[in-house]
């Protein structure tokens, strides 16, 4: 992607990131021109990528989020009981659009497998090391977008693990 982020990540995990159109990512990996890509399932499939890649290696670096948002003065002005019930029904269309993700990802995982692709798993421990070499990279996005962002979306993910 050419997106300085995505760059600086895969060059400290030690690969010669080459950003490119993602139309040409096709010919690119089918010439040989370059070796991998970076994207999730539902483009790997929707263009047709897996019959050119052996691998998809699930790095799982950046995360598939399902957003709620609402204008803050407006949730504001709500009577309590309607913020309960906005909150109630956020959560049970994140839960229900979580899992229709959940069910695509299968789907398009069996389709990678169908064209021959090899899915690697990684360990936590390979996860772990990636996330140190990346350390850098939050560094830059401190820099650039300040503490007070990067530290909420740290939050955001300790307690989604939670």
């Amino acid at each position: 992607m050419t997106n300085k982020y995505h760059i600086a990540y895969w060059n400290a995990l030690g690969a010669a990131a080459t950003p490119m159109q993602f139309t040409e990512v096709f010919m690119g990996l089918q010439q040989g021109t370059i070796d991998g890509q970076e994207n999730p399932y539902m483009n790997i499939v929707g263009n047709n990528v897996q019959e050119v890649q052996k691998y998809v290696v699930e790095t799982n670096h950046l995360g598939h989020i399902i957003t709620f948002y609402m204008n803050k003065d407006l949730y504001g002005s709500l009577p309590d009981n309607v913020k309960t019930l906005v909150d109630e029904c956020a959560a049970a269309a994140t839960k229900y659009g979580n899992s229709k993700a959940d069910e695509s990802i299968k789907s398009y995982k069996k389709t990678c497998e169908d064209a021959g692709c090899q899915i690697i798993t990684l360990d936590d421990s390979v996860l772990a090391e990636l996330r140190e070499k990346a350390e850098p990279v939050y560094e830059m996005v401190r820099d650039d977008l300040g503490d007070e962002i990067v530290n909420q979306l740290f939050e955001a993910i300790d307690a989604a693990k939670k």
